[in-house]
């Protein structure tokens, strides 16, 4: 049990700090509006993997088999959602003035909360990344086994995610200058969007 405890925390912590789409929506929260609205999306992303381990450690094989059903659709729409968050966030980075230091006072984290939980969900790949790993994992056990192994992953998650958020925070103290905030949002929001281009493409 405690085996399994210690690979699901290490499977979410890796799982987190692989560098996409959604670190960079994190990073950019920090460097665009603060510490509050980052720690928010970074909750957002490991509820999404909270949620996705709950349903492959119970549901998996289910699951999978739908998933395969409808890629395509799947695909298709994760990839959209990242160009239109991508472009979204280069349009906000153009109009608006970046984010001082004062700003990670405060901030509304229900909206980064959502977008990023809703986003991180939409990526179709994320369940068999996890139905892989549930097979490494003693499920047989109990069912609470399989609640205490996804509560792990989500710890696991959440620590890398609040580094991300960390450092988009520490970036826009650090960075001083509007025009090089301004740039470092616009970098973030193309690549995002180059993410899902790919994707479609």
């Amino acid at each position: 049990m405690l085996d399994g405890v210690m690979r699901s925390f290490a499977f979410g912590a890796t799982l987190a700090a692989a560098v996409g789409p959604i670190a960079l929506l994190i990073l950019g929260y920090g460097m665009r509006a603060g510490l509050k609205p980052a720690l928010g999306a970074g909750l957002g992303a490991a509820l999404a993997d909270l949620t996705y381990a709950l349903a492959a450690f119970t549901l998996g094989s289910f699951l999978l088999a739908r998933l395969v059903e409808h890629e395509r659709v799947f695909r298709l729409g994760s990839a959209a959602a990242l160009v239109g968050v991508g472009v979204w966030l280069m349009v906000q980075a153009a109009r608006h003035a970046p984010a001082t230091a004062g700003a990670t006072a405060g901030g509304d984290i229900s909206r980064p909360l959502v977008t990023t939980y809703m986003l991180t969900l939409v990526n179709p790949l994320t369940i068999v990344i996890f139905t892989t790993f549930a097979a490494q994992l003693p499920l047989t056990v109990s069912r609470a086994a399989a609640a205490v192994f996804a509560a792990s992953v989500f710890v696991g998650s959440l620590m890398v995610q609040m580094i991300f958020a960390a450092g988009g925070a520490t970036l826009s103290r650090v960075v001083s200058s509007p025009g090089w905030i301004r740039a470092l949002n616009m970098l973030s929001g193309a690549a995002i969007a180059t993410f899902g281009l790919t994707a479609l493409i």
